[in-house]
C-alpha cells in the first residue's frame, strides 16, 4: 500500500481564504490524494523547543510549501520536513528586493539602473543617476507596498516624513513603458514553466493586489 503524502503549506494564518494561490494550491493536493494542512505563522508559536499549532505540538510531514516571508517561525516550521518547496536558502536570499537585483542575471533580460540608498537623497541627486520620475521600493514590501513614483523633491519629502531618512530604500529607474505592465515568469530549476501578463490602467504598479488585470502570457 502506498503511504498517502503529508505536507504542510505555510502562510501568514491558517484561513487564507483570500489567497487564490493557497485556495489553488489546496485544491491541487486534494485532486492528487495529499493531505496538506495549511499552517499559519500567526497562528503558531515557538515554546521551550517545541512548534506548537493552537496549542497542539505540530508531526513531521513529507513535505512543506513557503508562502510567508517574514520571521523565524516560518524558518522553524522548516525544520518538521525533509523536502520544501521554496526552500530556505533561496527563499531568504530572494526576499530583499536589492538581494534580488543583485542575484539575477540572464543574457534574456536586461535590469533597470538602480543603486542601494537611504532616504535622505535629494530629488537632484538621484536624478543625476537614473533621470526622472523614477521609482523607489522598500527592500521587503510585498503587493506594490512601499513602491513610489517619485516626480519631485516634494514627493521624496513625504517618504523622509513617513519612513525617517535612515530607512533604505532601493531607487530604481522608471521604465515609462512598462506603465501599469508587467511579466511574471515561474520556474523550476531555472525553467521557465508558466508566465502571466499583469496589467493595470490605474496605476504604474501592476500588482493583482491593487486592482490589475490577469491573463495568460506566452
Amino acid at each position: 500500500m502506498i503511504k498517502k503524502l503529508r505536507g504542510y503549506l505555510i502562510a501568514r494564518y491558517d484561513n487564507m481564504c483570500n489567497s487564490y494561490t493557497c485556495k489553488r494550491l489546496e485544491q491541487e493536493a486534494k485532486s492528487l490524494n495529499i493531505e496538506m494542512n495549511t499552517i499559519g505563522v500567526c497562528d503558531t508559536i515557538i515554546c521551550e523547543n517545541k512548534i506548537l499549532h493552537k496549542a497542539h505540538q505540530l508531526d513531521k510531514v513529507d513535505f512543506l510549501i513557503n508562502r510567508h516571508k517574514h520571521g523565524h517561525i516560518k524558518d522553524r516550521l522548516n525544520s518538521l520536513a525533509k523536502k520544501s518547496y521554496n526552500n530556505l536558502s533561496s527563499f531568504n536570499t530572494y526576499l530583499d528586493k536589492f538581494s534580488q537585483l543583485e542575484n539575477i542575471s540572464s543574457l534574456h533580460f536586461l535590469k533597470p539602473k538602480y543603486f542601494l540608498a537611504s532616504a535622505d537623497k535629494s530629488f537632484e541627486e538621484v536624478s543625476k543617476i537614473l533621470s526622472d520620475p523614477f521609482v523607489i521600493k522598500g527592500l521587503d514590501g510585498s503587493e506594490g507596498d512601499q513602491v513610489y513614483l517619485i516626480k519631485s523633491e516634494e514627493d521624496l519629502k513625504k517618504i523622509r516624513t513617513f519612513y525617517g531618512i535612515d530607512k533604505e530604500f532601493l531607487f530604481e529607474e522608471f521604465i515609462e513603458s512598462s506603465f501599469g505592465r508587467d511579466i511574471r515568469m515561474y520556474a523550476i530549476k531555472g525553467k521557465i514553466k508558466a508566465a502571466m501578463l499583469r496589467k493595470s490602467n490605474m496605476d504604474f504598479r501592476a500588482n493583482f493586489a491593487l486592482g490589475a488585470k490577469l491573463s495568460p502570457y506566452d
